[in-house]
């Protein structure tokens, strides 16, 4: 069986690799190179491979504790002015409708003991693929795309243009602009998380689940952010976006919904920027990338998102190989 993530830790780096290479054979992913990732105090060796074009890594499996259970009694200096600024923030944007305690209660996971197994996991997400091209003749046919597309052409600054047809049958449309001002046509098609879990299964990978996700995201550390319960990293987005201790760019953009096969929440690591867009708060904005985020400011919005189906406007995923146990993974240890 494979080594569970401190077992893996422990061995040398030739066993390391070997473990690695056995898992290329394994899978048919190309082993590429072992590299160290270190991050926020955690960190770990592993092996880098490519799948259909796209990097991947190994992470161990753990047996872990993920979740939140409120912030530890005796508070430090750090975590004090964490929690200060986050209930200055309930204040603005609940009106004291909510305390903090009852905010976090509500969308955060709970405490729980999971275990989590040994995979591969897409080093970067993936935008969800919701267009189907058609060609520009075909929808200048229609008056009110042809004026809203000569616009869109006069018009230097804009990339990208949606338009919403607003009758049966006719879904959106989607055109975008290089810079050399060629312009390309699509009908946006959403995909249910359910479409893009069949359509997964068939090409041999899974979407993460909740607490797979939550694992990769915080490592099992059950403080508020990945980097613990401070001030230090909030704000900004350029360094979020470095691989964090599995090597993995996770939780960047409060605007990127990362998809999680769950039957609760599925989405994880923003909110489509709906936080962000209240424009004043401090701490919240980073709050919906943490990795115990899991919920909605809005019941009636997350249901209208279900109903939409996915866009990649907003919707990531990343593809997940579950590692299954082979006596080429058992014999590396016996």
């Amino acid at each position: 069986m494979y080594p569970k993530h401190g077992a893996y830790q422990a061995i040398s780096a030739t066993e390391k690799k070997a473990l690695t290479q056995a898992i290329g054979r394994q899978t048919g992913a190309e082993w590429k190179r072992m590299e160290r990732f270190s991050r926020w105090g955690q960190g770990l060796e592993t092996a880098v491979y490519t799948i259909q074009g796209a990097e991947f890594v190994f992470v161990p499996g753990d047996a872990v504790t993920l979740g939140w259970n409120g912030f530890p009694s005796e508070l430090d200096e750090a975590a004090q002015s964490l929690k200060s600024a986050l209930m200055e923030d309930v204040q603005e944007y609940w009106c004291g409708e909510l305390t903090l305690e009852e905010m976090l209660a509500a969308l955060t996971t709970p405490a729980r003991q999971v275990e989590i197994p040994p995979m591969l996991v897409e080093r970067r997400p993936r935008p969800v693929e919701d267009g189907q091209p058609v060609p520009l003749e075909e929808l200048e046919r229609d008056e009110r795309v042809r004026s809203s597309l000569e616009a869109f052409r006069r018009n230097p600054r804009s990339r990208q243009l949606v338009m919403d047809m607003f009758e049966l049958g006719h879904p959106k449309l989607r055109f975008s602009k290089e810079r050399d001002g060629t312009i390309s046509a699509e009908i946006v098609t959403p995909m249910t998380v359910e479409d893009l879990q069949a359509r997964l299964a068939g090409e041999g990978f899974t979407l993460p689940d909740a607490d797979q996700w939550e694992y990769l995201c915080s490592g099992g550390s059950q403080a508020l952010f990945a980097w613990g319960n401070s001030l230090r990293f909030c704000g900004g987005k350029g360094w979020k976006q470095q691989p964090n201790f599995f090597g993995l760019t996770i939780a960047f953009d409060p605007y990127k919904q990362e998809i999680v096969w769950d039957s609760g929440c599925w989405y994880r690591g923003g909110d489509g920027g709906a936080m962000e867009c209240y424009g004043s708060l401090r701490i919240l904005n980073d709050f919906v990338c943490s990795p115990h985020f899991c919920g909605s400011w809005d019941q009636n919005a997350l249901e209208d998102l279900r109903l939409e189906g996915l866009s990649r406007d907003y919707d990531c995923y990343r593809r997940v190989l579950v590692l299954p146990e082979t006596e080429e993974s058992s014999s590396i240890f016996m």
